[in-house]
């Protein structure tokens, strides 16, 4: 068990490791997406837990990978919000444009409703395409329903289909 004064050295030391990536990140949030061109752009959201206003609540954390026009692969932006509404999104590809994002050709995400909405309005010329790995991964869940409770006790809570990155389908949402 850790004392008050453990846990008040611990929420100071968190504060100054927060403190000190404010700057780095502002610089990475912002900074300009002219210097290649970005034709492939993947979208996609996951859920975390955050403290706001002295409660724990569920935020979106949005993300945009770019895909050069030789493969290579980096994240444009990401932000974080209350939900992912057509609002949040047409915000964040705004954002992406202001900062020089251009000649995008097709944009690949789940087929959230704000999110494909969003894309048609604020990225005018380049083509939508539902991602195969979320349609691979509903086709999973369809066909391998969740481990019983009895199972998830004898097998723990990580049991899961693999990962897309093991070469395989599963939801990487935990």
């Amino acid at each position: 068990m850790c004392s008050l004064e453990d846990r008040n050295r611990s929420d100071e030391a968190v504060s100054r490791i927060c403190a000190a990536l404010d700057e780095p990140l502002t610089a990475f949030r912002t900074r300009p997406l002219d210097h290649v061109r970005f034709p492939y752009v993947y979208l996609d959201a996951t859920y975390c837990k955050a403290r706001v206003n002295h409660q724990i609540v569920s935020r979106a954390v949005v993300v945009a990978t770019g895909i050069t026009e030789d493969g290579g692969r980096e994240v444009l932006g990401l932000m974080v919000g209350d939900s992912e509404s057509e609002a949040f999104w047409k915000e964040f590809l705004r954002s992406l444009r202001e900062r020089g994002l251009s000649g995008v050709r097709l944009v690949v995400t789940d087929q959230s409703s704000g999110l494909v909405a969003a894309v048609r309005k604020v990225m005018l010329g380049a083509a939508w395409q539902r991602c195969r790995v979320r349609r691979e991964e509903r086709k999973v869940r369809r066909h391998h329903p969740p481990l019983p409770h009895l199972g998830r006790e004898l097998l723990g809570d990580d049991v899961r289909p693999p990962s897309v990155e093991a070469g395989g389908i599963g939801d990487r949402r935990a």
